[in-house]
């Protein structure tokens, strides 16, 4: 495929942005005491059962991650997001909690979850703390619409 083809085929931009749904703290110990296990058990193969342990590690790290949720979203045609910027602007100031419940309605992959009302309604709960609503907003104005994707790879 040439070049000019790949950008051509330019996709929209894309990102998940991870939800608490339900509490961690118990699952987040059972996988700090099922790593310590697994450590142990990798240190000395030969007076554990290895693939119990990583068995054990995995269990609880699939039960910690389901207390999150990965809500997808897309980027807007950039005279839509910009309509949007401006419908919840006034002077120079945006309502950043409208155009935050704007954002994710019209961004969000999920069809069924494409209700301003109900985005408006689900960030005022006190379920959302500040800070969840400070980098949805940050996750969904900057890093989708405005910031350029970095080529490099991540330190994994």
């Amino acid at each position: 495929m040439s070049l000019r083809e790949r950008l051509e085929g330019k996709a929209r931009r894309r990102l998940s942005v991870r939800v608490q749904v339900t509490d961690p703290a118990a699952d987040r110990e059972a996988v700090s005491a099922a790593q310590t296990l697994l450590l142990a058990a990798q240190a000395a193969p030969e007076a554990h059962d290895v693939p119990a342990a990583q068995d054990a590690y995995d269990a609880a790290v699939a039960a910690f991650l389901g207390n999150f949720e990965d809500v997808p979203f897309e980027a807007l045609d950039p005279k839509d997001f910009e309509a949007l910027v401006d419908a919840h602007s006034r002077a120079d100031d945006i309502d950043r909690d409208g155009l935050l419940a704007a954002l994710a309605a019209a961004c969000v992959v999920d069809e069924d979850l494409r209700d301003e009302a109900w985005w408006r309604a689900q960030l005022a709960r006190p379920e959302w703390t500040t800070g969840e609503k400070d980098d949805l907003y940050h996750r969904l104005f900057t890093e989708l619409h405005y910031s350029v994707p970095s080529g490099a790879i991540p330190k994994g």
